[in-house]
């Protein structure tokens, strides 16, 4: 707007001074010699020659002033212009063109058809114009706008640079068993009755809706740290007496319950979680969908899967996207079963009176020496036809101790298992 202004005032300046010299410099009308005026007389011109010649030189240095404010101002219009050209280019760098209502890559324009055998040209709608640039690109309808304008998934909801993500399913399950085991959908491996008994002789048949899931996860970033919350919970808590009497009330119960934090490489777990040592889908990842407890309906899942989830403190090193090393403190249990363990005859009632070993039916009683430690590692390549390979590695090492009454001595001992899948 100042560069217009400049020159909507140096215009008629400039054309007055044109003008007016013209005047000066303009002959006049020839005539013939019989009509020509008569000479002035040389007193006459005597009078009026030192007078004209000195308005003439005053007129002489006011064009010449006039000319000389003129190429200043046409080196400022000049300087003016290459700054404006120059944010020009910038600007149309950043910019996409628009090429018939779409937006193209810089310096990319999309050919058009040709029309009866003949190749027109691309019609490109500049970005700026050199008279009213731009300095800052405008928005356009492109895949940059629908990027930052693109709405977050209606399965989350946004609070701040929070996302809360309600999760779970309906689980209406049928089952049914050649034998009477009792144990609910969940399969007791140790339980199932022979054929010398009532109940190996009896099928069973019901429904369930126990394994229904229902719980929620928080994804967020903080101090630069990607954060996850995961809570998860079903229906197989505690089971009353009188549960499929009428009322059919099935208890809740909880699965997984942690916080999650990871940051240059680095993630660190805490809560309850399936242990570290169940087979792995993906990496070391925590999340239930990345861990292989199989595809099995059965809530005891599979014959010989290691298996649980109980509160641990995981530690796990990302050196790259595919390969990860990890260290976990897990909840000790000093399990010997239900009757599946023989004590010694003399200390038969001694052991198993003391709560020194869960046998299933005892709780926190327990006196377990340290927690469970396992060590694992895993890495995910691609085979073949870009299939990906898991391979994992572990190891668990667990401490055992008691004591015996009657000599006062503390017999510890440990043991160490491990697996490669």
């Amino acid at each position: 707007m100042e560069i217009k202004r400049i020159l909507s005032l140096l215009c008629p300046a400039i054309l007055a001074a044109r003008l007016y010299a013209g005047q000066l410099a303009a002959p006049g009308p020839q005539t013939p010699a019989s009509a020509a005026a008569p000479a002035p007389s040389a007193d006459s011109r005597e009078a009026t020659s030192p007078a004209n010649n000195q308005e003439l030189q005053q007129l002489r240095e006011r064009i010449a002033q006039q000319e000389q404010a003129i190429r200043q101002l046409q080196e400022s219009v000049q300087e003016q212009r290459a700054l404006l050209d120059k944010a020009i280019q910038n600007t149309n760098a950043a910019a996409p063109k628009i090429i018939d209502g779409k937006a193209t890559a810089n310096n990319q324009a999309p050919a058009e058809p040709p029309t009866r055998g003949e190749s027109a040209p691309a019609k490109v709608v500049p970005v700026s114009n050199a008279a009213h640039p731009r300095l800052f690109p405008v928005s356009q309808g492109g895949a940059e706008q629908h990027q930052t304008t693109a709405s977050p998934s209606p399965l989350s909801i946004k609070i701040g640079n929070t996302s809360l993500t309600p999760l779970g399913f309906v689980d209406a399950t049928f089952f049914a068993r050649s034998t009477n085991l009792g144990s609910g959908i969940g399969t007791s491996f140790a339980g199932i009755p022979f054929n010398n008994s009532v109940a190996g002789h009896t099928s069973e048949m019901n429904f369930s809706t126990q394994n229904s899931r229902i719980g929620f996860r928080v994804d967020s970033t903080v101090l630069g740290a990607k954060v996850l919350g995961y809570f998860e919970g079903d229906f197989l808590g505690f089971q009353p007496a009188n549960a499929f009497v009428t009322s059919n009330s099935s208890t809740f119960r909880l699965r997984n319950y942690f916080v999650d934090v990871q940051k240059n490489g680095l993630e660190v777990l805490g809560g309850q979680d399936w242990s570290m040592f169940t087979p792995n889908r993906k990496g070391l990842s925590p999340v239930p969908s990345d861990i292989f407890y199989t595809q099995d309906m059965d809530t005891n899942y599979q014959a010989g899967l290691p298996w649980s989830r109980q509160t641990q403190f995981r530690f796990v090193a990302h050196p790259s996207n595919d390969l990860a090393f990890g260290v976990s403190l897990e909840n000790p249990q000093q399990y010997a079963g239900n009757n599946l363990v023989t004590y010694p005859t003399a200390l038969n009632s001694i052991i198993s009176g003391s709560n020194e070993f869960n046998n299933g039916n005892t709780t926190t009683s327990t006196p377990n020496e340290s927690p469970d430690v396992i060590f694992k590692a895993a890495y995910d390549g691609h085979v073949g036809n870009g299939r990906i390979m898991h391979v994992e590695a572990g190891a668990l090492i667990r401490n055992f101790k008691i004591t015996l009454p009657f000599t006062s001595n503390d017999i510890p001992t440990s043991s160490t298992t491990g697996h490669v899948r």
